[in-house]
């Protein structure tokens, strides 16, 4: 009896939440525990299950920065002997090119066969 009872209760107040249907049982009605058996109906209102504004409440994470030079993505290229052009020098012929994640900044530096400076 006291489910029919919070349907027209919770239907006549147009679905407004505990305290309206609340309300609105304790003007004709009184029994045992009702505002634990109300907040269980409103919980289960299909309606009220999809119109409420607040969702499930995720707590916030707090970002924790990454440090300089965490990851860093290189890539090594050799160069071709450039046939007499003064663009790629003899003894260096490797490209290496290198982009931290956290600032994306390419750096580059020519590097030998046998050292790698950087």
């Amino acid at each position: 009896r006291r489910i029919p009872i919070m349907i027209e209760a919770h239907e006549k107040t147009g679905h407004k939440g505990i305290w309206a249907t609340n309300s609105s049982i304790h003007e004709r009605f009184w029994w045992p525990r009702i505002i634990d058996d109300v907040k269980w109906f409103i919980k289960t209102c299909h309606i009220c299950q999809l119109r409420q504004t607040e969702k499930l409440r995720i707590p916030p994470v707090v970002a924790q920065p990454l440090t300089l030079f965490a990851k860093c993505y290189m890539d090594v290229m050799e160069m071709p002997k450039s046939g007499g052009f003064k663009y790629i020098y003899r003894s260096r012929s490797l490209l290496i090119i290198c982009i931290p994640r956290v600032s994306k900044t390419p750096s580059t530096n020519w590097g030998s066969n046998r050292k790698l400076d950087f």
